[in-house]
């Protein structure tokens, strides 16, 4: 009976790692492979260009009538796919190149990286400049991600809710405090609804986070939503 139930956990096992082998690119061995580097600033895709966010929603860049990468569309694909980033939660910044900081360097970091300050929007501007969108002005004071193209301060209609603004991909969600300076700043990569928007949000807990949220009630580091952009090209 010792015989048989070994060699049965050796077969589950041999089988599970076939499953695993034979999974899309993207789903698998490149989620192991982003969970085990997962210090360094991880992009993942599968054979069609498509990129799978945290909750499984693919994305891929549409391109405009004139041929040229739509950029909102390129934002919204470039941060679906650092789902694995700073999972191991190692206090590094992956983003410290478009940090907007003066960081301290230290050997505990991956090459390239520099000590943790706060990488959230730090995250959003390596995903903008990623994408051709215009980073003019920016700062770590998040009223200055209000004026990168166009938006609006966010507006409930609790007995109307029908004229709610409905976010597009690649559109920014800010959550502030009173001042608009502090808070947090997320990426939208899908919307069904002005109730229902898949955003991705940079340092929170010292990771990516892909979550559906609700506008109305959403908060982030304890900040309501308070403004939605729509980023302008940078080459307009």
């Amino acid at each position: 009976m010792k015989t048989s139930r070994r060699l049965r956990v050796r077969l589950s096992r041999t089988a599970a790692v076939a499953v695993l082998a034979a999974l899309p690119l993207g789903v698998g061995s490149v989620a192991l492979a982003g969970a085990a580097s997962a210090a360094e600033p991880t992009f993942v895709q599968d054979s069609q260009g498509r990129t799978t966010d945290a909750l499984g929603g693919k994305h891929r860049v549409v391109n405009k009538p004139d041929g040229q990468a739509d950029g909102r569309s390129a934002m919204a694909w470039f941060v679906a796919g650092q789902r694995f980033t700073e999972s191991h939660h190692d206090g590094c910044n992956p983003y410290s190149k478009t940090s907007m900081e003066t960081l301290a360097t230290t050997t505990e970091c991956p090459s390239g990286q520099k000590q943790k300050f706060d990488w959230n929007t730090d995250f959003v501007v390596s995903a903008l400049a990623s994408s051709g969108l215009n980073t003019t002005g920016l700062s770590s004071d998040l009223t200055t991600f209000t004026g990168l193209g166009s938006g609006a301060p966010y507006y409930h209609h609790e007995d109307t809710p029908q004229y709610d603004v409905v976010p597009n991909p690649g559109d920014l969600v800010l959550w502030t405090d009173p001042s608009g300076k502090s808070g947090a700043v997320g990426v939208v990569i899908d919307a069904t609804s002005a109730s229902h928007v898949k955003v991705v949000i940079g340092d929170i807990n010292d990771k990516i986070a892909t979550k559906w949220i609700n506008p109305a009630t959403s908060k982030v580091r304890g900040n309501p939503v308070t403004y939605i952009v729509t980023p302008a090209d940078a080459r307009q």
